[in-house]
């Protein structure tokens, strides 16, 4: 009895099977709280990214609708671990500058259930908001005034979501130190009827008896329409469509139109005009100017007064041309230091600083394409008239070699340190979305907006830099 009283030899045994159950809890608690971890770094990355999402989408949906659209693209995001989650749900909260997305969701224990912990909080949240200040010190924006926005019937769209968007930079913080230039074009730019010193001559009677409205064929010297180069570099030609060309297109046959019937080009249809278009006349629809739109408004703080200039145009040119190329080469003009006091101003006050951040935002709903008034043969484009030999390499008036035109000149405004957004508009991609995107600086700077809503956000996505310059700010 003695020596089963003294005997040791099974302690061990005992103090250690005492000692493994709190062990065994203590790992399994460990496992169960990193497993805890790693689904909520997964739910919190859901929802950071699905809060920068709904925050470049919220003006396209209604909240129910981008709520609805937020939970899909979280569970998307999630995949497969959202079986593996519980009481999962997502809540998205759009406000006038932030959205806030919610993601509710537990992961089952396998070890804590046996103290009664069935699940662990995986809970996230995320709130995106814009940056609070506009990417640029200095915007050009290019915007197509080509009749086939209003073939398409959005024209009018158009010119109100402009109007707004130049309306929101004008109340970023700030707005008084940024200055934005509007460059209207069709097929030609309008540099303005007071700039006849940089032309190479100016004959009055080609427009008789017009005048000449201020647009310009592209400058045919070497690349130097490709280039930000001063008119001393090199001088343009007067954009005019000749009376001697009715030949050629009998419905712009302007020679034989009374004088009451100008105003810079016609306000009335000429004789001949298919009635399908007669009731389309606009300035600039006939005579010596066709296509010859509203002139460049130079770089200004007054943003109320660009709102206003583009709620004024009323007018787009029903002969379709778009001249993308010479569209970017005037944007790239009209904010360069080589142009800094060519301009003149408009109603500025202070002075733009060479140093500062510059910017082209360029809209239109299609890829480079020569008028050819109404489909009826041989016509005028802004690289030149019928006939006309150019002293480039490249044949400019074939649309293909256009749009190359356009994407070396969008590569050189790039080279310079100019920011590029693009917005391809009431046009479903293809090939003009090819075009576009390659102009832009990045992906996230091209925008294809389908309709109204989309064009609104691309708008915002621009004011606020982008994706670039949304935040998480909790």
């Amino acid at each position: 009895m003695g020596a089963f009283a003294a005997a040791r030899s099974g302690n061990v045994a005992m103090m250690a099977a005492f000692l493994l159950t709190p062990l065994v809890i203590a790992v399994g608690v460990a496992i169960d709280f990193a497993a805890r971890a790693d689904a909520r770094a997964h739910v919190q990355q859901a929802a950071d990214a699905a809060a920068l999402a709904a925050m470049r989408q919220q003006d396209l949906y209604g909240s129910s609708g981008l709520n609805a659209r937020v939970d899909a693209f979280v569970r998307a995001d999630l995949g497969a671990r959202v079986n593996g989650l519980t009481g999962f749900s997502v809540n998205a909260q759009p406000s006038a500058d932030a959205v806030t997305v919610t993601i509710e969701a537990s992961v089952k224990s396998a070890f804590m259930k046996i103290a009664g912990v069935t699940a662990l909080d995986a809970s996230a949240r995320a709130t995106a908001a814009r940056g609070g200040a506009a990417p640029f010190d200095e915007l050009v924006f290019a915007l197509d005034l080509t009749g086939s926005l209003v073939w398409s019937g959005v024209h009018l769209d158009l010119i109100d979501e402009a109007a707004d968007f130049i309306a929101e930079i004008g109340a970023i913080p700030g707005a008084s130190s940024r200055y934005v230039a509007i460059v209207p074009f069709t097929s030609v730019v309008n540099v303005g009827t007071d700039k006849t010193a940089w032309l190479t001559s100016l004959n009055a009677a080609d427009f008789a008896p017009g005048s000449w409205a201020g647009c310009v064929f592209a400058r045919q010297t070497g690349d130097l329409d490709l280039t930000d180069d001063a008119p001393t570099a090199g001088r343009w030609r007067p954009y005019v469509w000749r009376r001697d060309y009715s030949s050629t297109e009998p419905y712009n046959d302007w020679g034989a139109s009374p004088a009451s019937a100008f105003v810079n080009g016609l306000s009335a249809a000429p004789a001949g005009t298919p009635a399908s278009l007669s009731g389309v006349a606009t300035v600039g629809t006939w005579g010596p100017n066709v296509g010859c739109m509203a002139p460049i408004r130079p770089l200004t703080n007054d943003h109320a007064g660009t709102e206003a200039y583009i709620r004024a145009i009323d007018s787009f040119s029903f002969d379709g041309g778009t001249n993308l190329g010479q569209a970017m080469a005037w944007s790239w003009r009209s904010i360069s230091p080589k142009w800094r006091g060519l301009w003149g101003a408009a109603a500025a006050t202070g002075t733009p600083s060479d140093a500062g951040r510059k910017a082209i935002l360029l809209l239109s709903d299609g890829q480079s394409k020569w008028s050819d008034l109404y489909f009826n043969g041989p016509h005028v484009t802004g690289y030149g008239e019928p006939g006309f030999a150019l002293p480039q390499a490249e044949n400019l008036q074939n649309e293909g070699n256009a749009d190359d035109r356009f994407e070396d000149v969008c590569a050189r405004a790039k080279a310079d340190g100019l920011t590029v957004y693009t917005i391809l508009f009431a046009n479903a991609g293809g090939a003009a979305r090819r075009t576009m995107e390659n102009c832009a600086t990045s992906p996230d700077h091209f925008y294809l907006a389908g309709d109204r809503a989309a064009l609104r956000a691309a708008f915002q996505g621009v004011a606020g830099g982008g994706t670039g310059d949304l935040r998480l700010i909790n």
